[in-house]
């Protein structure tokens, strides 16, 4: 499993169940438990803790090895640095001996075992001073050594290089006994639900804009609807902007073009080409593209259809008729195309039940991200499902399928791989809609639907951040 899948699964656990203490303390224990039934106790260790969460599994275990160890806990970065409000509260609980990086030489040459407690799953790129000192004084000290869910830094240089890592729940990509000695996998207590269903840990994939972005950078949108229901396409441009997309350019056809140009100055509207080799130039210089939105099944439809799909490197989002069109047609899929079915198009498009299951197998054959559309979305890429629960009765009113394309089209625009994207648009517009009825009741419009997506998106980001 990703690793990236732990750090999604703390921010969701939070959000159901609280306090991640309980885990940390499962955690630590765990680490304890092992050391005792593989070492043994009356033995001088040295608990070495980074500043987070890793750290703080650490110290719960420095805390369980000291009723029958003689234990020192060296803090890398001191007592003041430590991060978060559950790993202070680790520190608070234990009463033992603490160090700072200044000591760690003579702590580890006169102790019988480490526990690297150091860097979690959550780091990025090469470990920095005072990091890469403490990694380099462990591989070098010559004592056993017991990770902590991962050996500290591991992926980079420098790593620790551990005789064995407790690692939680399952193993994470990565891991092998060359890297993590003799991998040990313990049950901390997360329930399945924390991996199953989305929440607004899902938000940790999403990209903030650089400080220096320019405009492009941030994602670039080609939306090709309107033909024959022109609100089907301002309201996919509605929520693509509401991602935060840098540019929308919404192709369509003659007789609606003015039409849509006069709802937002911010859109880039255009005829479409009679000429699909123009056509195709055109949208393939974005960075993702959306079609089906109010196209109709006309021969237009149909070659437009064909066009895109065309356009194998860039990512697809098709919705509505589109996705109907697709059941008449022999295609192949791919990793980077997001079909959005309602019950009734999975139908057509499928040939099966709109089951999760037969949504599974679906993605699966064509090798593509199925949204199966209902009371509770299913994201399936054939190998991953996540389900989406959330929203009210409202959510059947016309438009919100448009608007979650757009959703989903926009975060593929900015760079972030479909299958998280479509699990993100789901939950955000299930949140919006949550939002909208706790201010309107069950008398909101589409209108203040869209309005809400970029409040309920603000709102998930600093969730993250927190």
């Amino acid at each position: 499993m990703e690793a990236s899948e732990f750090r999604r699964a703390d921010i969701n656990y939070e959000n159901l169940f609280g306090d991640l203490y309980v885990l940390m303390n499962n955690a630590g224990r765990a680490v304890s438990d092992f050391i005792g039934r593989t070492f043994g106790s009356n033995l001088k260790i040295c608990v070495v803790c980074g500043k987070g969460n890793n750290g703080g599994d650490g110290l719960v275990a420095a805390r369980e090895l000291s009723k029958n160890n003689e234990v020192t806990v060296i803090l890398v970065e001191g007592k003041s640095r430590i991060s978060g409000s559950i790993a202070r509260k680790a520190l608070r609980s234990y009463r033992g001996k603490v160090v700072g990086i200044d000591l760690i030489g003579p702590s580890l040459e006169d102790c019988d075992l480490v526990v690297d407690a150091l860097l979690g799953t959550g780091i990025s790129g090469s470990p920095k001073y005072p990091y890469d000192l403490a990694i380099n004084q462990i591989n070098a000290c010559r004592k056993p050594v017991v990770s902590v869910d991962v050996p500290s830094g591991m992926g980079s240089d420098p790593a620790v290089v551990p005789s064995y890592t407790v690692t939680f729940t399952e193993r994470k990509d990565g891991m092998t006994e060359g890297n993590c000695g003799k991998i040990i996998v313990v049950d901390i207590g997360i329930p399945d639900q924390v991996f199953r269903f989305a929440g607004p840990g899902d938000l940790i994939y999403y990209k903030m804009p650089r400080p220096d972005s320019h405009k492009g950078m941030n994602g670039t949108l080609a939306i090709i609807g309107g033909i024959e229901y022109y609100g089907s396409a301002v309201i996919a441009a509605e929520g693509a902007s509401g991602t935060g997309v840098d540019l929308v350019r919404i192709f369509t056809s003659s007789q609606n073009y003015q039409i849509i140009g006069s709802y937002d100055p911010g859109y880039i509207v255009r005829m479409i080409s009679s000429n699909q080799e123009d056509l195709a130039e055109e949208i393939g210089k974005n960075t993702a593209i959306l079609a089906g939105s109010g196209n109709g099944m006309g021969i237009l439809a149909g070659e437009i259809l064909d066009t895109v799909l065309s356009l194998e490197s860039i990512p697809l989002v098709l919705d509505a008729d589109a996705v109907k069109m697709l059941g008449s047609r022999t295609f192949t899929g791919r990793q980077n195309m997001v079909i959005t079915p309602n019950k009734n198009e999975f139908r057509i498009i499928a040939k099966k039940d709109p089951t999760e299951e037969n949504a599974k197998q679906l993605a699966a054959e064509k090798n593509m991200v199925v949204v199966l559309k209902g009371q509770v979305d299913v994201v399936t890429n054939g190998t991953r499902t996540i389900l989406i629960e959330g929203g009210n009765p409202r959510m059947t009113m016309g438009g919100t399928g448009d608007l979650l394309a757009g959703i989903i089209a926009g975060l593929c625009s900015k760079g972030i791989a479909p299958f998280r994207a479509a699990v993100m648009g789901c939950y955000v517009l299930k949140q919006a809609s949550d939002l909208a009825y706790s201010q309107y009741g069950l008398w909101y419009n589409i209108n203040h639907l869209s309005s809400l997506v970029p409040v309920t998106m603000n709102n998930l980001i600093q969730t993250k951040k927190d």
